[in-house]
């Protein structure tokens, strides 16, 4: 069968399911015409012979064959195809397509340009024996999630001819189970990017062959695709396999062997694993990083970086190269043979407590002023005696290393190099040098705990971790041996004795509402107090709050959480009214910048007077809490200790409210003054850890706090059902707090003790109450409010319920 031939053009088309063409000869596409075949939407076509598309060539009249295969379910089968035989031929297999061939030519004779397009998901080329570029030029693309398959595969084996395959894109991929030949006798070019996938058992890259992976050494580089393979052999000197990529982290575990070129151009991280001991050739690192954690022979040049933990031959680091043994860790890269370092290239050496990066040379390190770039890790510092190895160089050290780059902020390091028979071992050591500790702190904090360490001995392992520091790093480490959070605890602590305190305040006056003097605290009108005289009463509430404690910039913001459960009982006395009230709660403070976690489990009791003068009354209440504490804070920066302490604290406050009504009918109009004083006194403790040294010991010390309030509340009442009466009720105050901010006296084991701040008190605080009151007839009464408690750094948000009855 000719589709197109002579001056003529033919088209044929194969379309739907159940549509089929058969022929058990040949068929011919373009005969120095135009032809084209179009199989679609199911149809399919089957030879028996070979399908040539682009059979021949005629400059005048065209001959040029089309193949197209569309859709799912749409066929082409043939014995053999050859596209490009002698003219100019395409197959495009797309949208699910399918064609098979047991053998398959793309570009056949010297006039043949022949090219093959399997784009899309689904589609796909399945032929045991792929030929591209035989005696003419061929191109294979896989696009989209295109697929091919073959046994044995060969890329320009003709003289002069040029191959191309690219596998580009997710899910896109070319699997050959055999041997590949890249390049045998032509220009041959395989690109694998941004997610294909390439395997083969061997590939074999020949005279002008080249293996992208990423994009041809030509392009801008691209996301790297997948190779697997299981060796990949460099026959000529020629020969070249590129790394032309923009991946952070691209593996490659394949053994390379033969005298070609590896070259790396493109920014990405290449990491080889294989076992290239017999790769002779040469290679070149011009840009990105190559890290060898295999073996890996030739001779290298190096602009670029090189790591790794392997074992490479002679390398040559030029000016603008770095040389970084590991693997973004502490490790030894062999040199087995020579290792040069020209003026202007840079070791980096990664420094970690007790160890050290380093480079193993077999034979001469020659060293022309390269500078040293320390990469500091955290952990204690050792000084003086021989330092840290860093190069080993059997066959001697000549030269030397030029500048060292460093951000030490307490020591000096310097090069010692030390012979050993005929090795030589280069060291780098480090003095204390004359900055203080004290010098680089910002804060009172800092300074505290930045004098606490200086003062251990210098062979403690806090001590010797901050010398590991730079400055920055130093000011935070300081922070975070502070211990603040102890400090910051107590204020917390103080500030939610108001919890209970006003509470009780609250149930002396249904018709006020509290000002929270808490730090975190929220209760609205409780039942209405008996007549004097006229009976007792229970209740209970649940209350719960959270708030935030901002940072003074010496202290760090903190967060806290607390919850609980009130009960209490009250009678009339003559004209006063009092009673006692019980609390069981739970205290969460969590302050992210130090890495530190607080728990308290509170048991508190608390008594209650009032009585009123006409339309004045005056309330009285005391509260004492005992809280459980359980404390957690992470050390890091090299000490990585968990550090966690269990003690006691005891929290009392007093409270005294004056107050005057000022009766509007339904509605009324009360301000109210308020005094009150808190006082904390804390266990001592010890924490404990792992041993690392940063454990602190606290003494037993007490504090004390001081607050006045004024404020204006309002009340609305009405009736509700069949003698209940509801009230809506709300308040504005101003407090003012007095008092130094809470510390904690801290120190080191076997260290000199200093003082730790909190955030101080807010000296001035805006409070805002609103709440709901239901008093039903039958001598129960509900209730639940909001309460918020407003500072420049710091805020506080509470609700609660409660219910109560008279008997």
């Amino acid at each position: 069968m000719i589709i197109g031939t002579g001056l003529g053009s033919g088209v044929v088309e194969v379309s739907g399911s159940g549509s089929t063409l058969t022929t058990v000869d040949n068929i011919y596409l373009a005969v120095f015409g135009s032809g084209t075949l179009a199989i679609s939407d199911g149809g399919e076509v089957s030879i028996g012979g070979t399908a040539y598309v682009g059979q021949g060539y005629d400059s005048t009249t065209g001959g040029i064959g089309l193949v197209m295969v569309a859709g799912p379910g749409s066929v082409l089968s043939a014995n053999d195809l050859k596209v490009g035989f002698n003219g100019k031929g395409t197959v495009e297999v797309s949208k699910g397509g399918t064609l098979s061939a047991a053998s398959s030519e793309v570009g056949s004779l010297a006039e043949g340009d022949g090219k093959i397009v399997i784009d899309g998901p689904g589609s796909r080329l399945q032929t045991e024996f792929l030929r591209v570029a035989v005696d003419g030029d061929g191109a294979v693309e896989i696009r989209g999630g295109g697929t091919l398959s073959s046994t044995w595969a060969s890329v320009a084996s003709g003289a002069g001819t040029i191959g191309q395959v690219v596998v580009d894109g997710p899910g896109s991929s070319w699997t050959n189970t055999g041997s590949l030949d890249l390049g045998g006798m032509g220009q041959a070019d395989l690109t694998i990017s941004n997610g294909g996938r390439f395997s083969a058992d061997n590939i074999n890259i020949g005279t002008a062959g080249k293996l992208n992976i990423g994009a041809a050494a030509t392009s801008a580089p691209v996301a790297a695709g997948t190779l697997k393979a299981g060796s990949i052999s460099l026959t000529d000197g020629e020969a070249r396999l590129i790394f032309n990529h923009s991946s952070a982290n691209y593996e490659l575990d394949t053994d390379i062997s033969g005298i070609g070129v590896i070259e790396l151009l493109g920014p990405g991280k290449t990491v080889l694993t294989g076992n290239s001991r017999d790769f002779t050739g040469e290679i070149s690192v011009v840009g990105g990083e190559l890290m060898v954690d295999g073996w890996l022979g030739g001779d290298m040049t190096s602009k670029g970086r090189l790591s790794g933990e392997g074992v490479v031959r002679n390398v040559s680091v030029v000016g603008g190269g770095v040389i970084a043994p590991g693997k973004d860790r502490i490790g030894t890269l062999a040199v087995e043979g020579n290792l040069y370092m020209a003026p202007g290239s840079t070791y980096e050496v990664e420094i970690d407590s007790g160890s050290s990066d380093l480079i193993q040379v077999m034979g001469i390190a020659y060293v022309e002023g390269a500078d040293i770039a320390i990469k500091r890790g955290v952990g204690p510092l050792a000084l003086g005696g021989g330092g840290y190895t860093i190069l080993s160089a059997d066959g001697g050290f000549y030269d030397g290393f030029g500048d060292i780059i460093s951000d030490y902020a307490f020591v000096t390091p310097s090069i010692a190099v030390t012979r050993v028979g005929s090795s030589d071992l280069v060291g780098l050591k480090f003095t204390r040098n004359d900055l203080a500790f004290t010098e680089v702190a910002k804060t009172a904090n800092q300074s505290q705990a930045a004098a606490a360490v200086q003062a251990l001995d210098i062979n403690n392992a806090t001590y010797r971790t901050v010398l590991s520091l730079n400055q920055a790093e130093a000011q935070t480490m300081f922070d975070v041996l502070s211990g603040e959070g102890h400090a910051t605890l107590k204020g917390v602590l103080m500030g939610n004795a108001g919890l209970v305190s006003d509470a009780l305040v609250q149930r002396l006056d249904a018709a006020r509402t509290l000002d929270g003097s808490g730090a975190v605290s929220g209760y609205a009108a409780l039942p209405a107090l008996p007549e004097a005289g006229g009976g007792n009463a229970m209740w209970g509430e649940f209350y719960g709050g959270f708030g935030k404690l901002g940072s003074d910039g010496n202290a760090a913001e903190a967060e806290q959480a607390s919850g609980g459960l009130l009960l209490g009982a009250d009678a009339a006395v003559g004209d006063w009214q009092i009673g006692l009230a019980a609390q069981l709660g739970q205290t969460n403070v969590s302050i992210a910048d130090r890495a530190t976690e607080a728990t308290t489990a509170d048991i508190g009791a608390g008594f209650y007077a009032g009585t009123n003068w006409g339309d004045t009354g005056f309330s009285l209440a005391g509260t004492v809490t005992q809280h459980a504490i359980s404390t957690s804070r992470e050390v890091g920066l090299g000490l990585n200790e968990t550090l966690t302490a269990e003690y006691g604290a005891t929290t009392g406050q007093v409270v005294a409210e004056l107050e005057h009504e000022f009766d509007l009918g339904a509605a009324s109009l009360t301000p109210f003054a308020r005094l009150g004083h808190v006082v904390q006194a804390t266990e001592a403790f010890q924490e404990t850890g792992n041993g690392g040294g940063a454990a602190l010991s606290g003494e037993a010390d007490v504090v004390n706090q001081s607050f006045a309030t004024l404020g204006l509340r309002g009340a609305y009442q009405f009736v509700v059902g069949q003698g209940g009466l509801a009230t809506f009720s709300g308040g504005i105050g101003w407090r003012r707090g007095f008092g130094e901010a809470p510390t904690a006296h801290l120190g080191f084991n076997g260290g000199s003790p200093f003082v730790i701040a909190a955030t101080p008190a807010a000296a001035d605080s805006l409070l805002l109450e609103a709440g709901f009151d239901l008093d039903l007839a039958e001598g129960l009464d509900v209730s639940a409010s909001y309460t918020g408690d407003l500072t420049v750094d710091g805020q506080s948000h509470a609700l609660r319920a409660g219910l109560g009855g008279q008997f």
